[in-house]
């Protein structure tokens, strides 16, 4: 039978956030004791009530009527920002939390902070200092071979005033939903509209903006412009200034008459800003969100993540040793590689101006296409083959006896070939189908899993954009992505290699 186990002690450290003459605690009751500054309160118990949003913090005398907690309309009085993008706290009670430690709740806010999580911080910040209880709730003695024991099941932190800093942190979470509302008021409308669910997809993407390092982010958004093109293609969302002069140099070069000149003309599609995190790591904010990145003619340039490459290098080393040992149906091609996907491809320039990782990639692509054009029409036959040899191999084994190997039986290194054939031809279509997007056996045979022209990334390079084939993109493949790094990760590089 389970038990609560109060156990009241004082920490060391000031009795209050103001010092000594401000609030002292009852060492049993845990009543609070008129002190210079207070009045008598009994101690806080129940449910901390619901916040309402202020729509006035200059007077802190108004709130909103409404039970639902809404937020205020466009134009309403609310709360301003300074220039780190801290709201002015409301001051609707005497605050329990002081200044500093408001201070660094509201940085964890604005980082993305759980609620639980704040709120745990800040009972841990008050507890530094004041008299609170910390509640151990025991299950069952349970025997043990070697005696009895506690099982442990929850621990709180209670402290006296715990409904007023439930109170004041909910408060500050209102506080950062009308910072956000009022930014997203900034944004020009062709903008705001990119933001999935309004406003509110604009709230659930600030914290990755501030970790970015952007504390007000529609005065980096509004640079944005949406009717950008390049190449005679529209970019949809539209780009940053830093990567649209990237772009119209990039565009010089391949419009001209140098030897980067293209001679033909493209209907791309071309993506730009999209409000999100990375693709492959939600935890980052995208270039893509700040209009510095561009994805061109994706269906046929797909990416594969760290996972999908990982799989297409195990295949790829599979091909290779096949090549190498002589099976009929690669000796008519002419393949050099393959180049790892799960690595860095090389980052060095060609006699003949091309980038080497443009290279190696469209020789992943030929290896790609030259298995899938020989074994995928013959798919059900492999694999009908294959679940052949595996009854085959079980059968010849049933009786081996355990630790010793057995030798080899006739027929049983076709049976292997066979199983690795189709097996290897699964994994290759499996990693197609994940990759983004997603891509059809039909349509790697047609076009591989690049297209874009070399000149592309040659004049991209040449202007000062990065691939997703450069070498930083070390864990996936990304051949349709050009981007500008932002100017903050510019300086960090700058700083790293003058190191």
């Amino acid at each position: 039978m389970g038990f609560d186990k109060p156990a009241r002690f004082r920490t060391p450290g000031a009795v209050g956030h103001d010092g000594p003459e401000d609030l002292e605690f009852n060492e049993l009751g845990g009543t609070r004791i008129a002190g210079p500054t207070g009045s008598k309160t009994e101690a806080a118990g129940g449910a901390p009530p619901s916040p309402k949003l202020a729509l006035n913090y200059a007077g802190a005398e108004k709130e909103k009527a409404a039970g639902d907690g809404g937020l205020p309309e466009a134009g309403a009085p609310h709360l301003g920002a300074n220039d780190a993008g801290r709201a002015a706290a409301p001051n609707l009670h005497r605050h329990v939390l002081s200044k500093t430690e408001r201070d660094v709740l509201w940085k964890l806010i604005l980082e993305g902070a759980a609620l639980e999580n704040t709120l745990f911080l800040a009972k841990l910040l008050k507890g530094s200092g004041d008299i609170f209880e910390l509640k151990l709730t025991f299950g069952d003695l349970a025997p043990k071979e070697e005696g009895l024991q506690l099982a442990l099941h929850d621990g709180s932190l209670t402290l006296p005033m715990d409904d007023e800093i439930n109170h004041e942190v909910l408060l500050l979470y209102k506080d950062y939903d009308v910072l956000a509302l009022s930014e997203f008021h900034e944004l020009r409308d062709d903008i705001k509209k990119q933001f999935d669910g309004g406003w509110r997809g604009y709230l659930d993407l600030r914290h990755l903006y501030y970790k970015a390092g952007y504390n007000h982010p529609p005065t980096e958004l509004n640079k944005i412009n949406t009717r950008a093109t390049f190449l005679g293609c529209k970019i949809a969302g539209g780009v940053h200034p830093d990567l649209e002069e990237v772009l119209k140099v990039a565009e010089a070069k391949l419009n001209g008459p140098g030897p980067l000149a293209l001679n033909a003309s493209y209907n791309f599609h071309i993506g730009g800003f999209v409000p999100r995190g990375i693709s492959d790591n939600k935890s980052s904010l995208s270039n893509h969100a700040l209009g510095k990145a561009i994805d061109i003619d994706a269906a046929r340039n797909p990416q594969f993540s760290k996972n999908e490459a990982l799989i297409l290098d195990k295949v790829l080393t599979w091909l290779k040793a096949k090549k190498i040992e002589g099976v009929w149906w690669l000796q008519q091609y002419n393949l050099s590689g393959p180049y790892p996907f799960s690595q860095s491809l090389t980052a060095a320039s060609l006699p003949d101006g091309s980038t080497a990782a443009y290279r190696e990639m469209e020789q992943n692509s030929l290896w790609i296409q030259a298995f899938l054009r020989e074994m995928y029409p013959m798919r059900h036959q492999l694999k009908t083959q294959a679940d052949q040899a595996r009854k085959f191999e079980k059968s010849i084994h049933k009786h081996d006896r355990k630790g010793q190997v057995a030798p080899e039986q006739p027929g049983e290194k076709q049976a292997k070939d066979d199983i690795e054939l189709s097996d290897n031809l699964e994994r290759l279509i499996t990693a197609l189908a994940h990759a983004t997007p997603s891509v059809k056996p039909e349509q790697a045979i047609k076009h591989g899993i690049i297209s874009l022209p070399p000149q592309v990334f040659m004049a991209m390079a040449e202007a000062g954009a990065r691939s997703g084939l450069d070498p930083a993109y070390h864990h996936k493949k990304d051949s349709m992505h050009f981007e500008v790094l932002p100017k903050k990760q510019e300086k960090k590089k700058a700083k790293a290699a003058n190191k």
